[in-house]
């Protein structure tokens, strides 16, 4: 779970880091578009990349390592991407846009 909180919080700071780099960030506000529309799309690509992560993560350690998984497999992934979403949160909004 840790692992998946730390790369969503990775993820989406350096991800912001490289588009304030690269001057996206003023340019998309200097066009119009408004800072929780940035927020929003940044949350959502985000969201896909942590899911996906947080799937192929999840089948090599029950296909690969052969855990034994007792419960919904189904909660246990969404627990993971929700722990996922925190991280992007984490890294997010603790920057400064």
């Amino acid at each position: 779970m840790s692992f998946i909180f730390f790369f969503g919080t990775l993820s989406s700071s350096v991800s912001l880091v490289w588009d304030k780099k690269q001057g996206t960030v003023e340019r998309a506000q200097v066009s119009g578009v408004r800072t929780w529309e940035m927020l929003l799309a940044q949350l959502l690509t985000e969201f896909l990349l942590v899911t996906a992560q947080t799937v192929m993560a999840f089948t090599v350690l029950v296909v690969g390592y052969d855990t034994e998984v007792r419960g919904s497999v189904f909660l246990a992934i969404a627990i993971l991407v929700i722990g996922g979403v925190m991280g992007n949160a984490h890294g997010i909004f603790n920057m400064k846009i």
